[in-house]
């Protein structure tokens, strides 16, 4: 896998991206400002899909615990300052649909 990954980008680097059979897809809408100040909007739950485009949004996302939902709003948070987000755009993570503590960090789009 190395050796397809550096013919075709340059690099040999790889990560492995877990497996969750049961996936909710939750965006945080987040705002950053040319000054490093980051807030967010909320959040939203997007699994509602047919070939890969949303078909219906819900916000806040049902069932999630105030727990789960500050965590992954402080973890888009924490991904935005990181990298000086200055635009208004929604930080995507698969949550674990048995155990909402367990998520990870898919994209950001502006």
């Amino acid at each position: 896998m190395s050796l397809e990954s550096e013919n075709a980008f340059g690099s040999g680097e790889l990560y492995v991206e877990e497996f969750m059979a049961r996936a909710r897809h939750i965006e945080v809408q987040v705002v950053g400002d040319a000054h490093g100040a980051v807030t967010h909007l909320g959040e939203r739950d997007c699994s509602v899909q047919r070939r890969h485009q949303k078909l219906l949004e819900l916000a806040p996302a049902p069932g999630l615990q105030d727990e789960h939902r500050s965590q992954l709003i402080a973890s888009a948070i924490k991904l935005a300052e990181a990298c000086q987000y200055s635009n208004i755009g929604t930080f995507e993570f698969l949550v674990n649909a048995n155990d909402h503590s367990r998520f990870a960090f898919i994209e950001a789009n502006p």
